[in-house]
């Protein structure tokens, strides 16, 4: 009798097996199906189909063949399995940086999440993915201790040309760096107009987040304050998190008006870049 580590490993070392399983679990396939599904040889899926029946995983029904209760369990086990390390795979390189214990939610909630990562190769990886999702949205609430100046670029072309809704809070270093930029008259133009609402919260934001027509996304820094990645998502827990953040960010800021950015100083900012 083979041990479970075993029939993993009969599994995972055909793909044939892993697609044949795969279709099986979405509903009843014949032989010829599973040859299309499989691109494997009428040999191979007979093969294959005798495998499974002599685990019990499968059952006959006229010409077609169908997962027993067994087989269901198998296959629900083993994708999960999959997905698991398909996770893992995506956030190997960021996970340590991502506050799971303050956010209070699970690594599983990051299942089917995108992952950008700046690397050495493309160090530009997360802005050019920031502005690209910035390009198309619709609505944005978002909170952050800086306002890098290609997102100023963006956002404001988007606002100006009156697709986006834009609401953020802002530190008031990031709004001081900003006023002492050459994209001070932009960014005054963006609080001058009736499609956002941008506020000041005097304390700090350890966290750049925010929800873009309902996909939340997170910058991930690393221990030195370097951007490293990017993770966007619509886990509920996830979105819920970002949403509750920004709720209690803006309730305790205040909003802010074009009078109130001349008592914004240079002295007071504190530089961040993407």
């Amino acid at each position: 009798m083979h041990t479970p580590v075993e029939e993993i490993e009969f599994l995972a070392r055909s793909d044939h097996r892993v697609n044949a399983l795969g279709a099986l679990a979405a509903g009843p396939q014949s032989r010829d199906d599973l040859r299309t599904v499989t691109g494997a040889s009428n040999a191979t899926v007979g093969r294959l189909l005798n495998e499974f029946d002599s685990r019990t995983w499968i059952k006959r029904v006229g010409r077609r063949y169908e997962l027993t209760l067994l087989g269901e369990l198998i296959a629900e086990g083993f994708f999960d399995l999959v997905e698991r390390f398909e996770t893992e795979r995506r956030i190997r390189d960021v996970w340590q940086w991502i506050p799971f214990d303050q956010m209070g939610i699970d690594i599983e909630c990051l299942s089917d999440a995108t992952v950008t990562q700046a690397t050495e190769n493309n160090p530009l990886a997360v802005m050019s993915r920031v502005r690209e999702f910035e390009r198309r949205t619709t609505e944005t609430q978002c909170f952050a201790d800086y306002f890098p100046e290609p997102c100023i670029d963006t956002r404001s072309a988007a606002i100006a040309a009156g697709t986006q809704r834009f609401e953020a809070v802002f530190t008031p270093s990031a709004v001081a760096t900003v006023m002492s930029s050459k994209w001070a008259s932009r960014f005054t133009e963006m609080v001058a107009s009736d499609r956002t609402e941008i506020s000041i919260l005097s304390g700090g934001i350890p966290y750049a987040a925010g929800i873009n027509d309902g996909v939340a996304y997170l910058v991930i820094e690393d221990d030195e304050d370097n951007i490293v990645g990017l993770v966007e998502t619509e886990d509920e827990h996830f979105v819920g998190w970002v949403e509750e953040r920004f709720e209690a960010y803006r309730r305790d800021a205040t909003v802010l008006t074009t009078d109130a950015l001349s008592s914004l100083r240079k002295e007071e900012y504190n530089p961040r870049t993407v």
